[in-house]
C-alpha cells in the first residue's frame, strides 16, 4: 500500500559545521524562544535556523523569515557545510533515551514515502489540524523547496526488522546527541538489494501518522499547488514524496505518553460544579500521599492508575481538595456499552464527555484547560498555584489507537504524545527534481 523509496539525503559535513550534536534541534512545534536562542549560541549552523520554530499566538511574523531560511540552506550547500549524498539511500536512526530510570532504544527508518490523500487509507491520520501551522509550514516549504524535518509514522512490522538489524551490525555514519532528549546513531543504507527488499516489505503496509499531521497536509498542498501551476508531475518527482520516519508498532522503544489535563481560572462555583460533576460520573476515592513534593505526588498518582482494576476506566486528580489526590473510577452505569465504537472507549474522551464538559460547559472548558504531557509538571502547576486541578490519564493503548484510526476516525485533541520527538538536522531532503 505504501510507496517507500530511497532518496539522496542532505547532511551536515562535520568538518565544516562542527559537532553534529551542536546543530541538532527538535521539530518546530516544541522549540521555545529560549531554546532557539540557545541552539544558535551553540552553533550558527544550528538546524533551528532552517527549521524555524512555531510562532506563538499573537507573535508578529517576519515575512522575510522563510526566505532567510531558504537562503541559508542554499548557502550552506554551496560552501559544503551541507552535502547531498551521491546515491539514493534510506537512513536508519537508533535513538537511546532515558525514561523513568531505564534506558530505552527506538529504531526509525527515514525514507521518502509517497504522498496519498487520507481517504485512500494508505496513510492514516489520528488528529485534526489547524490552519495557522499549515500556512506557516507551507510558506517555509515553498521558500526552501525541502523537507527540513521528518514526521513520524507507525507501521505493523513484517520483513523489515531483519534488514534493519543487519544494518546495525555495520559501522554507523553519524553519532550525536541532543541534550536532554536522546543519543543518536545514524546509518546510511545505499545497498540496492537491501533497499529493494525494504521497499517490497513496506509496500504491504498501512502507515499511521504519530506526529507531524500539519507537515503531512502541508506536503500534500505543496504538491497539489505545483500540479495546479504546471500540470501533472512525473511519478518519481521529489514533490510526490515526503521524508517520514517509520517506526514499527512492536518496537520496544516506542513510548506513547498521555496528555494530562490541567485546569485554572475556575471560580468557586465552577470548582464546586467540577467536583460534583466528576462525582456523578466517577467513584472518587482518596489516594494517600506520603510526601508533599510534586514529583512524589505525581509518581503516586501514576502508580494508582497503573494498579487500577483491569477493565476499569480511570483518571487521577490532584487539587479537587487542597493538597489531596483522588482516583476517579468510572461508575458501572456510565461504562461504554458492549459494541460501542472504539473512540467511545478512550479514557480521555470519556473524561471530557462524562466529567469536564457537563460540569463546566464547552466554552468555559476551552478557556480554562491546558494540556501537559509530563505528570510532574501537571502536579507542580497546582502546587505552585499556577493551576487549580490536574487530571492525570493513562496512555492510550496501541491496539485502541489502531482500532480508532483504522476506522478513519480522529482522536480528541492532545490524546497522545509519542516520545521522544524525532530530531531535526540529521537528514534533510530536497523537493526539487526527481528521486
Amino acid at each position: 500500500m505504501a510507496e517507500v523509496r530511497p532518496f539522496s539525503g542532505i547532511r551536515y559535513d562535520a568538518a565544516k559545521a562542527g559537532s553534529i550534536s551542536h546543530v541538532l534541534c527538535p521539530p518546530y512545534d516544541i522549540i521555545s524562544v529560549q531554546q532557539e536562542r540557545s541552539f544558535l549560541e551553540h552553533s550558527p549552523y544550528s538546524a533551528v535556523a532552517l527549521e524555524l520554530r512555531e510562532l506563538k499566538p499573537g507573535e508578529p511574523a517576519d515575512p522575510g523569515r522563510y526566505q532567510a531560511s531558504a537562503e541559508r540552506l542554499r548557502a550552506w550547500l554551496r560552501e559544503g557545510t551541507l552535502r547531498q549524498d551521491d546515491a539514493p539511500s534510506m537512513y536508519l536512526l537508533e535513538e537511546r533515551f532515558e525514561h523513568r530510570g531505564a534506558t530505552r532504544t527506538r529504531r526509525t527508518l527515514l525514507a521518502a514515502v509517497g504522498l496519498e490523500p487520507f481517504e485512500k487509507g494508505v496513510v492514516m491520520p489520528h488528529e485534526h489540524t489547524r490552519p495557522g501551522p499549515k500556512a506557516d509550514r507551507l510558506a517555509l516549504m515553498k521558500a526552501a523547496h525541502a523537507n527540513l524535518s521528518p514526521i513520524m509514522a507507525l507501521y505493523r512490522d513484517g520483513d523489515v526488522a531483519e534488514a534493519l538489524a543487519q544494518t546495525q551490525k555495520t559501522k554507523s555514519a553519524v553519532e550525536a546527541a541532543l541534550e536532554g532528549t536522546a543519543e543518536y546513531r545514524l546509518w546510511r543504507i545505499a545497498d540496492r538489494t537491501v533497499l529493494e527488499r525494504i521497499g517490497r516489505a513496506m509496500a504491504a503496509r498501512q502507515l499511521f501518522i504519530a506526529d507531524g499531521h500539519h507537515r503531512y497536509e502541508t506536503a500534500l498542498k505543496y504538491r497539489d499547488d505545483l500540479v495546479a501551476a504546471s500540470g501533472p508531475l512525473p511519478p518519481d518527482a521529489a514533490a510526490n514524496f515526503m521524508m517520514i520516519g517509520l517506526i514499527a508498532m512492536d518496537d520496544q522503544g516506542l513510548l506513547v505518553q498521555p496528555y494530562h489535563r490541567v485546569l485554572g481560572g475556575l471560580t468557586r462555583d465552577e470548582m464546586t460544579a467540577l467536583r460534583s460533576g466528576l462525582a456523578r460520573a466517577y467513584e472518587v476515592s482518596e489516594i494517600p500521599l506520603a510526601s508533599s513534593s510534586a514529583e512524589a505526588s505525581a509518581n503516586r498518582l501514576e502508580a494508582s492508575l497503573r494498579q487500577a482494576k483491569a477493565g476499569s476506566v480511570v483518571a487521577a486528580a490532584y487539587g479537587l481538595e487542597p493538597g489531596k489526590a483522588h482516583l476517579l473510577t468510572l461508575r458501572e452505569s456510565e461504562m461504554p456499552k458492549l459494541g460501542s465504537p472504539p473512540l467511545d472507549r478512550a479514557e480521555m474522551r470519556i473524561l471530557h464527555r462524562k466529567g469536564i464538559t457537563p460540569s463546566l460547559g464547552a466554552d468555559r472548558e476551552a478557556a480554562t484547560i491546558a494540556f501537559v504531557h509530563d505528570a510532574v509538571e501537571a502536579v507542580e502547576r497546582v502546587t505552585e498555584g499556577k493551576s487549580q486541578v490536574a487530571l492525570l490519564l493513562r496512555a492510550l493503548p496501541m491496539d485502541l489507537f489502531v482500532e480508532v484510526v483504522s476506522r478513519g476516525e480522529r482522536l480528541p485533541p492532545k490524546s497522545t504524545y509519542f516520545y521522544p520527538k524525532l530530531p531535526t538536522g540529521l537528514v534533510f531532503r530536497s523537493l526539487e527534481g526527481t528521486l
